[in-house]
């Protein structure tokens, strides 16, 4: 996937493909969480986004509420490229059409790529905070987890920042201890 020499040929047989049997086919990529322009973000040769017709990219973007997402047409060979289409979903209501937006392609990658530093640094925090609490020795998972969640840190977070300095978990009387 990350060799032009490898990509071509394989796209150009789904192309015969489709052709044939006159059907269309979707590729479903992931983007890279650094910064840049969303045509070479994507994970792999960037000839995957040179050699399809049309790419469209899907996501949140600043400025909007919390269960709007976004698709924007990033590349088209045959036409103009299409507007920003919002759409929400959520629980309550499902799936619903909000109609177009200035939204661009750079907007959700610049978006998704704020959220991952964000995470990080939450990350981080816990991390830290898991450092401090174990420096003296083992401490009760329940225990850790409680005093995470008066902290603001999330289950999910801490159990990140736990693997990341490699906390090790241990059963001690029936019950869960942590430690470095």
């Amino acid at each position: 996937m990350n060799r032009a020499e490898s990509v071509r040929p394989m796209l150009t047989h789904l192309e015969r493909l489709a052709e044939r049997t006159q059907s269309v086919i979707l590729l479903i990529g992931h983007v890279t969480k650094g910064r840049g322009k969303a045509n070479h973000r994507g994970l792999g040769s960037v000839d995957i986004v040179n050699s399809v017709p049309s790419v469209l990219y899907l996501g949140k973007a600043e400025g909007y509420e919390r269960e709007v997402r976004i698709i924007c047409h990033g590349k088209s060979n045959f036409a103009e490229l299409g507007a920003s289409q919002m759409f929400s979903l959520s629980k309550s209501s499902g799936f619903k059409w909000l109609g177009e937006c200035d939204a661009t392609p750079e907007d959700i990658m610049n978006y998704n790529a704020s959220k991952s530093r964000e995470d990080k640094s939450k990350i981080d925090e816990a991390a830290d905070f898991l450092t401090d609490l174990l420096a003296e020795g083992d401490v009760a998972a329940t225990e850790a987890m409680e005093l995470a969640n008066e902290m603001g840190i999330s289950k999910r977070t801490l159990e990140r920042a736990r693997a990341a300095i490699d906390v090790k978990a241990k059963r001690v009387d029936g019950h869960w201890v942590w430690g470095m």
